[in-house]
Parts: C-alpha cells; structure tokens; sequence
C-alpha cells in the first residue's frame, strides 16, 4: 500500500538562490504531520518583503525538544535535526511514500536539500506527483475546497503544515 503525503515548504523568495523557511508534511489519513521551522537556513535579509510580511509572522514553533512524538512534530529545528527526524517520520510511516504538492518544482528540491548527506529515505518514492493536472474541473473543485479551508479562517495561507492540510483537504473532495 503506498501512502500519500502532502508537502509544502516556505522559502525566502520566487528565487533558484531561494533558502528553506518552513517544510510541512500531512499523511492523506490526517493521523500523522511533520512541521519544521528551520533555524540555520536563512536571515531576514534574504528575505523578500512578501515573506517578511505574510510568512515570518507565522512562525510560532518551539524549540525541539525530547521525547518526540513522531505522530505529530511541530518544532523549530536546524537543518539537520530536520534531516535526522524527517527521516524517523518517514520510516514511521513503514510502506511507501508518494509525496504530493501544489508546487513539486519548488517544493521537491527542498526534500532533496533536507536529505542531501543522507539521500531520501528508503520508503521514500523518488518522484513527486503534482495536485493539479489537465482535469479543470477537477482542479476547481480542489481549488474551491482550498479556498473554503482558508476563507473558513481554519487554516493560515502560507503557513507550510496549513497549507499541506489545504492541499490534502482539497486532494479528498477530488479524489
């Protein structure tokens, strides 16, 4: 059985030069996310004022800590702490892992990045698959149900787990 997971990440601008922020990660079944705030990756002043303005505000993770619970992480961490327990997260999950996003050409080279030293994790499929496709109407009842989540105020645009729960929310009332 392969398990679908929802990926988002921030990063400091529209830029190939661009530095990690934020990664967040849901499983389709909701029960496990992974979120971390990077720590070392990049400074204010790399950032563009979007970023400044609509991402760093919502930055509100603590400090990793022990014990970690690798049903649901949410914690400020460095770049290898992210590596270390991404990679514990994924092994968590056991079968095969297909990675979906919104955005695969941004998001996917920042799991590259994460897992540079160590290469992917073994369960870990090397390909992500992108939400939207050629189907519209499939893609306007994904992006009406995304829309919904953010104008419900339940989730915060940009904030990267909240835009994986978007993403998987919409994922569901498609497929």
């Amino acid at each position: 059985m392969t398990i679908h997971v929802f990926l988002d990440t921030e990063f400091t601008a529209l830029a190939e030069s661009a530095s990690l922020i934020s990664i967040g990660l849901i499983t389709a079944e909701g029960d496990r996310s992974f979120y971390a705030e990077l720590s070392d990756t990049y400074t204010h002043k790399e950032c563009s004022d979007f970023v400044l303005q609509e991402v760093l505000p919502l930055l509100d993770a603590k400090r990793i800590t022990d014990p970690i619970n690798y049903k649901h992480v949410y914690a400020r961490m460095t770049l290898a702490e992210t590596s270390l327990h991404l990679n514990y997260w994924f092994a968590a999950l056991i079968d095969p892992v297909q990675v979906w996003s919104d955005a695969p050409n941004y998001d996917w080279r920042y799991i590259q990045q994460i897992f540079s030293a160590t290469g992917l994790p073994y369960n870990l499929l090397a390909t992500p698959n992108a939400i939207l496709g050629e189907d519209t109407s499939a893609n306007a009842s994904y992006q009406n149900t995304v829309e919904r989540e953010y104008s419900q105020k339940a989730l915060r645009r940009h904030h990267a787990l909240d835009d994986a729960k978007a993403m998987r929310l919409g994922w569901l009332a498609v497929y």
